[in-house]
């Protein structure tokens, strides 16, 4: 017999081909799977005073849930109602009009890449400019 001058790693290698074999990609493929991390821009703000424009539509209500007396001995007690939460707007560099003419600049313009940039960031936050009737709009994509 020959003598053995290594300790014997096949287990290791049996195992790393079943857990770790991804095959390559081809034209037959699907899309590969997107990771579980949701990256999202978006800021909540709790807003507690109405603005003066919204204040004649809307109607606060502070309610608190009751408890029976038999869980209150036993310690539970109510909390107030959580205000709505909204999200804060994102903010550019340039305003949405500025965008849209970047745009339109050569790519070679500075200005073209600091719209794309506004962009970019105005749809990682799910928004959109969409133009209706001459106006320009943000629209929210859920």
């Amino acid at each position: 017999m020959a003598v053995q001058n290594y300790s014997p790693i096949d287990n290791l290698i049996a195992k790393f081909k079943k857990n770790y074999y991804t095959p390559l990609p081809s034209k037959e493929m699907g899309p590969a799977a997107r990771s579980e991390e949701h990256k999202d821009f978006r800021i909540s703000v709790e807003h507690k005073e109405l603005d003066e424009e919204v204040k004649p539509y809307i109607q606060v209500h502070e309610e608190v849930a009751e408890v029976p007396p038999v869980l209150q001995q036993m310690g539970v007690q109510a909390t107030p109602t959580a205000h709505v939460q909204t999200q804060q707007e994102v903010k550019t560099l340039i305003s949405d009009e500025e965008i849209v003419k970047g745009l339109h600049q050569p790519t070679t313009s500075s200005f073209r890449w600091l719209a794309e940039l506004a962009l970019y960031l105005l749809k990682r936050a799910h928004i959109t400019l969409k133009t209706v009737h001459g106006k320009l709009t943000r629209v929210v994509k859920n």
